[in-house]
């Protein structure tokens, strides 16, 4: 079994290398257009939920 995987590593070593570069840059790519396509809130959901308050006039 060992001398199987032995043999196979021997032959296919290089090309296990660039599938895995190949499949790392289609990875990145499709993370940088899905950032790049999901649309943008003019607000963040979290300060939606928060109202802002009045500061006190300050009398001097």
């Amino acid at each position: 079994m060992y001398e199987a995987f032995e043999h196979l590593t021997d032959l296919y070593l290089s090309e296990f290398i660039v599938a895995i570069l190949i499949i790392s840059i289609i990875v990145v790519v499709m993370s940088i257009f899905h950032i790049v396509m999901t649309p943008v809130d003019s607000k963040p959901e979290i300060s939606r939920k928060i109202k802002p308050t009045k500061k006190p006039l300050q009398r001097t």
